[in-house]
């Protein structure tokens, strides 16, 4: 009994995780394109930003059909949480807008970096909360870490052009912290999130084993053999007369 029911938790927490499976990776890459960028407008000379948009937009290219053909082939329109196939079909369109006006989003790009340096200072701020109910350590470094990127964002998305064009190399480098914390607050969260699942096992196994010990008699284990065998040898000791 014990055992199916700890099937069907783990069968659970996949379906989860498989919901998740769009989010995680559209995060990952967000933080992997803003260290990208920043790294390599730094250290690199003569590099234009228009590279990034073709880059980036083929990137969402490959991350919208990625998304499109495992909806079908993993059968993720099961789950009512699913929403792959609408995030891949924008995540595509928008690659397609990268490439073709790529141009018109160089000239935007300050506010792109923004809006990215936004949303991953919020799922830095979601990784924080997930570790306070994890009971995780680390809550308050990702919680200061996603107030200043939240902040960031915001003062790029109102008005930073004027900093951006005199101290160019100090925004590329603030891209680079962006990214590298983007990658940091997942793969802790991720470590944290594993670890507590595991926790909760122990406990789950724990509490099963002394439920099992409290019911059995002492020096026996309890099982369903046991059980059948125990009420066979009852009955035929004691028939039942079918007049009485």
């Amino acid at each position: 009994m014990f055992g199916k029911k700890k099937e069907e938790k783990v069968e659970e927490k996949k379906e989860v995780r498989s919901a998740n499976y769009a989010g995680i990776i559209a995060s990952v890459m967000v933080s992997v394109l803003l260290t990208l960028t920043g790294s390599l407008m730094t250290f690199v000379p003569g590099m234009k930003l228009l590279y990034f948009c073709y880059v980036g937009g083929g990137s969402c290219l490959v991350l919208g059909l990625g998304l499109l053909v495992r909806y079908f082939y993993k059968e993720e329109y099961r789950l009512v949480s699913n929403y792959d196939f609408s995030i891949g079909v924008i995540v595509f369109i928008s690659g397609v807008f990268a490439i073709i006006r790529a141009k018109t989003v160089t000239e935007r790009f300050s506010v792109c970096l923004g809006a990215l340096i936004l949303l991953v200072g919020v799922l830095m701020l979601q990784h924080a909360v997930q570790m306070i109910e994890l009971k995780g350590k680390l809550w308050p470094f990702l919680l200061i870490l996603s107030g200043l990127m939240v902040l960031l964002g915001v003062l790029i998305l109102l008005n930073f052009r004027e900093f951006i064009s005199k101290r160019p190399d100090i925004f590329y480098i603030l891209l680079i912290v962006a990214g590298v914390s983007g990658i940091l607050s997942q793969i802790i969260v991720g470590i944290r999130s594993k670890r507590f699942r595991k926790e909760e096992r122990k406990q789950e196994e724990l509490f099963g084993f002394a439920d099992d010990y409290e019911e059995a008699p002492i020096g026996e284990e309890v099982s369903e053999e046991s059980v059948s065998e125990d009420t066979s040898a009852e009955d035929a000791a004691y028939p039942v007369d079918e007049d009485e």
